[in-house]
Order: structure tokens, then C-alpha cells, then sequence
């Protein structure tokens, strides 16, 4: 039954243009753990097709999207309809093999207005964007990072591709241990993720250098038709002064708007992130997570592994 729903998923997304990159199946399969689809009906002979990642830690079964699928957009059998309580009862269903379960959807499906249970949830979170229209978006930069572009372009920094995957990796990974961050993706993955982006024509590596060619920030954007997407960014703390990473992202933002895309930060939720990325907009898109315990007390106990634990 589940290869019939999973097939019935893969031809529909693989014939649809508009659909999110990260709903893409190719894009699924790039990710660290095996994923099954669910279908729930909702109104007579409607229903909606949702991807969903299995995993365990210790003794419990869960369900959460993996750290390179940001957000899916639910697929509609038939035409969309108006979502009813029975959702739920068919969502609960379905997911009742877990103790925990979770998903972000680039659509609500309405269910704000909906009855919810105790042991479930919505949870709004914010991605910035600057839309491909917003021909001015310059002008909505903070007076920071006008400083430091300005800064990047008397210091002569150039915006220049990178061909060189294993080049980027070393560097990115180099960047991310002099700030002390944790990278959540191994170098298998990363070379994963840019080969299929150029087999399927949607990504870029982009750099900023100076003239002795250091590299003072870089990243891996990839796109749909509808917006480019920041998946892999980081900057040289040393070289940070120089504002090349505001120099790289107004660069990406610029040529996001050559290929007629928004460009989508994919993020914000996290304070500190998000009051970087609003230096350069106040423009977002909103996000609904939806979560369900099986039980209602593990609530504290999820949220406790999910803050200290990486799953």
C-alpha cells in the first residue's frame, strides 16, 4: 500500500513545475533517512499527500523533517476543498504509530480556525524573503550593512562562482569551527545536495574574495520556479570587518532577481538569525508547525531532547 501512495506522490510531483524544490522527490532522497508518504482524506473522495521522515532515539518512534526540508506544501488529490474536523481524526490516525510527530507546512490548510486537541499544536515561524519585485530592495537595508557593502566594494571584493565543490566544503567547514558553530551535515552530503542541484540545473555556489583571492563568505543557494533559497552560507570571522558576507547576500539577492525568483533567507525563527536577516528586510513569509503528541505529558520531555539532543 505504501509503494501505491509513495508512486502516486512521486508522478504527481515530478509533473508539477510550481511545487517546492523541497518537495521534489530527488530532493527527498538526498536526505539522511528513508521517507514514506501518508494520505489523508478529508471530504468525501478528497485527500492530501504529505512526505514524512521515520526515525528513533531510545525507546520512541518520531516523526520530524530532516534539517534540508525546511518546509513541504501538502499535495491536494482532486481539487482543493475546505478542510473539516475529520482531518484531524484521519491525521491522528495516521500518525498514531508515533509518540511524536511534526511538520512544517508552507500552508495552514486553515487550521487555525480548526477544533484542536490537547495533544496537538500549532506553532508560527517566520522565513524572510525579499520578493523579486521589490525592484528598490536596496533601499531597505539597514544603515549597517549599507556600511558594510560600501566597505566590501572600496576593499575591491568580487562576487565570483565556485565550480569547485570540495573547495567550498573545506571552507565552509573551516568557517563554521573558528565560530564555534555546530555543521550538521556531513561532506558526503553537501557534495550530495551540488551534484544533483547541477544535474538538475536549480543551484549555485557563489563566493566573495578579495584580491589576493581569501575567501571571505560563501554559500549554496538552490531554486524552484518560484524562489531561490539560501541552503549553505557562512563567512570568515577574521575577515568580517570587510562586509563580505552583506556583500554576498545582496549579490545573491540581485541574482535572484535576474532569474526572476524571490529570494528566500530560509529562516528567522531563531532570534539571533533573524535579526541578522532583518537588516536587509522586513518582508516574510509565515511558516505553521504542526505538532502531535501521543501523549499529552511527553510535551516537556520532546521539547527537553529537541533542545539538547540533535535527532
Amino acid at each position: 500500500m505504501q509503494n501505491k501512495i509513495k508512486n502516486r506522490y512521486i508522478e504527481i510531483a515530478n509533473n508539477d513545475d510550481n511545487l517546492l524544490i523541497f518537495n521534489k522527490p530527488w530532493w527527498l532522497d538526498l536526505q539522511d533517512v528513508n521517507w514514506k508518504v501518508i494520505e489523508i482524506p478529508y471530504d468525501n473522495q478528497k485527500s492530501i499527500l504529505i512526505p514524512i521522515f521515520e526515525r528513533r532515539k531510545f525507546f520512541f518512534k518520531y516523526s520530524v523533517l530532516p534539517n534540508l526540508v525546511h518546509k513541504i506544501c501538502p499535495i491536494y488529490i482532486e481539487n482543493k476543498g475546505a478542510i473539516e474536523n475529520k482531518f484531524f481524526d484521519n491525521l491522528f490516525l495516521k500518525t498514531k504509530e508515533f509518540l511524536y510527530f511534526s511538520i512544517t507546512l508552507f500552508e495552514n490548510l486553515n487550521l487555525k480556525n480548526i477544533y484542536k486537541k490537547n495533544n496537538f499544536e500549532i506553532v508560527t515561524s517566520k522565513s524572510y524573503f525579499v520578493n523579486k519585485k521589490n525592484k528598490d530592495y536596496k533601499n531597505k537595508f539597514n544603515s549597517d550593512v549599507k556600511r558594510l557593502i560600501n566597505k566590501s566594494k572600496s576593499n575591491r571584493l568580487l562576487f565570483k562562482s565556485i565550480n569547485d565543490v570540495e573547495y567550498f566544503i573545506k571552507k565552509y567547514n573551516q568557517n563554521l569551527t573558528n565560530s564555534k558553530k555546530k555543521n550538521y551535515f556531513s561532506n558526503k552530503q553537501i557534495k550530495k545536495v551540488y551534484e544533483k542541484l547541477k544535474q538538475h540545473k536549480c543551484g549555485k555556489i557563489f563566493g566573495v574574495f578579495d584580491e589576493k583571492n581569501n575567501l571571505h563568505s560563501c554559500a549554496l543557494i538552490a531554486w524552484d520556479m518560484n524562489d531561490v533559497y539560501l541552503i549553505f552560507f557562512s563567512s570568515n570571522n577574521a575577515l568580517k570587518k570587510y562586509g563580505g558576507s552583506c556583500f554576498l547576500i545582496e549579490r545573491l539577492i540581485n541574482f535572484s532577481q535576474k532569474i526572476n525568483r524571490n529570494f528566500d533567507f530560509e529562516g528567522g525563527t531563531i532570534k539571533s538569525i533573524g535579526n541578522f536577516y532583518m537588516k536587509f528586510t522586513t518582508s516574510f513569509k509565515e511558516l505553521h508547525q504542526m505538532d502531535i503528541y501521543k501523549y499529552k505529558f511527553l510535551k516537556r520531555l520532546f521539547n527537553f531532547y529537541f533542545k539538547y539532543w540533535k535527532f
